[in-house]
């Protein structure tokens, strides 16, 4: 997730840079904070139903699924 919005932020500067306007690092920020809220609600959904990703605090991982 961080590596996303590293990447875009960059690509977003370059737009800053080239277009000599603020809009391209505006919306980048609000598409950034709304990724990651969609990211943080999925996981906490993820974590609360028992099918939690490799980055579990739980350690469940894919075990969990039923296979």
């Amino acid at each position: 997730m961080k590596h996303a919005v590293v990447n875009g932020t960059i690509a977003s500067a370059l737009g800053v840079v080239i277009g000599g306007t603020w809009w391209p690092l505006i919306g980048t920020a609000g598409a950034a904070g709304y990724t990651w809220w969609l990211y943080d609600k999925a996981l906490k959904k993820a974590e609360s139903t028992g099918s939690v990703g490799f980055q579990s605090p739980t350690g469940l991982g894919w075990k969990g699924l039923a296979w």
